[in-house]
């Protein structure tokens, strides 16, 4: 006996479960959590997937070192046909860490270096830590991680 299909309902289309549109979803989602627009239809991203990358596509995307993703211009604007460009993870990565200001971080690279500057050679007294971190809108936290070079390295490595 063969087995039944699955499908959403009476005359529907069956459930899809390939991992090429759980991926679409997942991009489109995580756009959204971000506060960005996503225009394209899952037949338009796979689409400019395929014509960038080749029919090995799904293998060639990704997150991880060496694959490619789709980038912003600018990393401003909307995921859309017109305003996207197919780089690798570590392309993406460096211009993320160009500008002096960019995406959700609440610092500049000059914040950084004063903080790291006063962290470093200046003389810190009780309450130095959190003065300075509600000076610069910041967590104790991340003053911490500058400091131990967790985070923003390409700046503090320069003013040793």
């Amino acid at each position: 006996m063969q087995a039944k299909k699955r499908t959403r309902g009476k005359n529907k289309n069956p459930l899809i479960g390939c991992k090429e549109r759980t991926a679409w979803l997942g991009h489109k989602h995580g756009a959204r959590v971000r506060g960005i627009n996503f225009d394209f239809t899952y037949e338009e991203w796979t689409k400019w997937w395929e014509t960038h990358l080749g029919p090995n596509w799904f293998e060639l995307r990704g997150n991880a070192t060496g694959k490619y993703v789709m980038a912003r211009n600018g990393d401003k604007g909307p995921y859309a046909p017109w305003n996207v460009r197919c780089i690798t993870m570590a392309d993406n990565l460096r211009e993320a860490i160009k500008g002096t200001k960019r995406g959700n971080c609440k610092l500049t690279k000059k914040q950084v270096e004063d903080i790291y500057i006063e962290m470093t050679q200046g003389r810190r007294t009780k309450g130095f830590v959190t003065a300075l971190a509600d000076r610069h809108n910041v967590g104790t936290g991340t003053i911490r991680n500058i400091v131990i070079k967790a985070t923003w390295r390409h700046v503090t490595d320069l003013l040793d």
